[in-house]
């Protein structure tokens, strides 16, 4: 799965009312297995497709501080978050959106991360309208590496394309030591005097993240490095590949990826699946209709085919409307003509019924009906059916159910 790591300029960088406010994005972009497969600076549509994207927010746009968080989840949480950081914050807490880092041990104090909920909700939104999809947002400052003990790492971003022109110009500047990072823009020519009043007495590490690249940009103000214990350069690449594994995502609460994410860009997920199964449906459609043409046509074939019979044995019938039961009474009516009984005629079935009263006797029964040849009957009052009146009638080659106190009699044949 591809990544895209782009990193945001700062807030204060941003051109409102432009095509592109954003700006040029240094960008590094990597392959499934991690390896590095593009890296330069682009505007936000002309971005390389990816799969997933790494958003690294300025370091002076976002405030990373330490605090016992108590054991809460979700909405409980976020409600709780502003009351535990207001008190270290120079602005309205309501404003700011929170989030928090991994858990640890109980008792221990976690990284919360701060930063203002328009600015947030407002990068996001350009990524959205891009259908950018599997949007993490990640500190810079987290993905740099570990202070050494005792030192103060002053880490300078070189902006894409050509240095600063002059000593005035501000560079994107973090200042950090083992306990606190701040983020800010500091001119090139009071870099030096910002670093030694934030060091004091503890030797300085210059690192110089160098642009996407690979180019080291020398930035006007930093020819005397004098001020500097030691200097290094940074690779963008290094930090991007860093902010792959960054355990701090801003993306929390409401900008979660399940509910920040859940529009066209989910919609576009979703076009395979939901074409599949439009296909599946219609395949099914197609099936059932073409199994019922064919039962249909196999319905008429033996309509026909009973139809044809029917006519061929009796060419005295006129209309045919139902040929098996036409041909049932027509047979029905020929063996009565030639004196011949069948196991459902009415006599033969008193006949058989008589047989197996036994002990209740011609005097137990009060009604008897004969219809679509079965004998209903029912017993006076006070007559009580004794246990082998059913096995009696079975005896006889019928077979009885009982319904609402009366018999219902058919021949078991």
């Amino acid at each position: 799965m591809t990544t895209l790591v782009v990193l945001i300029p700062a807030r204060a960088q941003v051109k409102s009312g432009s095509d592109n406010p954003l700006g040029p994005l240094p960008f590094v972009l990597f392959g499934d297995a991690g390896q590095e497969l593009r890296a330069g600076s682009a505007t936000l549509p002309l971005l390389p497709a990816a799969r997933r994207h790494v958003l690294l927010l300025a370091a002076r746009d976002v405030v990373l501080l330490r605090a016992r968080v108590p054991a809460l989840k979700g909405p409980r949480l976020r409600l709780a978050l502003p009351n535990l950081i207001e008190e270290q914050l120079v602005t309205d807490a309501a404003r700011c959106h929170v989030a928090v880092g991994p858990e640890v041990a109980a008792g221990e104090e976690r990284t919360v991360a701060v930063v203002d909920r328009g600015w947030l909700r407002f990068v996001l939104e350009r990524f959205q309208k891009e259908q950018r999809a599997g949007l993490r947002v990640v500190p810079v400052q987290s993905c740099f590496s570990l202070v050494p003990e005792g030192e103060v790492v002053v880490h300078v971003f070189g902006q894409p394309g050509e240095p600063p022109p002059s000593d005035g110009a501000a560079l994107e500047t973090v200042l950090e030591d083992q306990d606190s990072s701040c983020g800010l823009a500091v001119a090139a020519a009071d870099l030096a005097s910002t670093a030694r009043h934030f060091a004091g007495e503890r030797p300085i590490v210059l690192r110089v993240v160098t642009d996407p690249r690979a180019q080291l940009l020398q930035p006007a103000g930093l020819r005397d490095l004098s001020w500097a214990a030691r200097t290094e350069s940074v690779s963008f690449s290094a930090l991007a590949r860093r902010a792959l594994t960054a355990p701090l995502d801003l993306c929390q609460f409401e900008f979660s990826a399940q509910s920040w994410q859940a529009g066209r860009n989910s919609l576009k997920r979703w076009r395979l699946p939901l074409g599949l199964a439009a296909a599946s449906a219609l395949a099914c459609l197609i099936g059932l209709n073409l199994d019922w043409l064919l039962l249909a046509r196999e319905y008429a074939a033996l309509e026909a085919r009973a139809s044809s019979i029917l006519l061929g044995s009796f060419p005295s019938t006129k209309v045919v409307l139902d040929a098996p039961l036409q041909m049932r009474r027509e047979l029905e009516a020929r063996r009565g003509q030639a004196g011949e009984t069948d196991a459902g005629d009415f006599l033969v079935l008193c006949d058989h019924v008589a047989r197996a009263l036994g002990p209740l006797g011609p005097n137990a029964i009060a009604s008897v009906d004969y219809a679509d040849h079965a004998l209903t009957i029912g017993f006076a009052p006070g007559v009580a059916v004794d246990e082998q009146w059913s096995a009696r009638l079975t005896g006889q080659g019928l077979r009885a159910e009982s319904s609402g106190g009366k018999w219902i009699i058919r021949s078991g044949s």
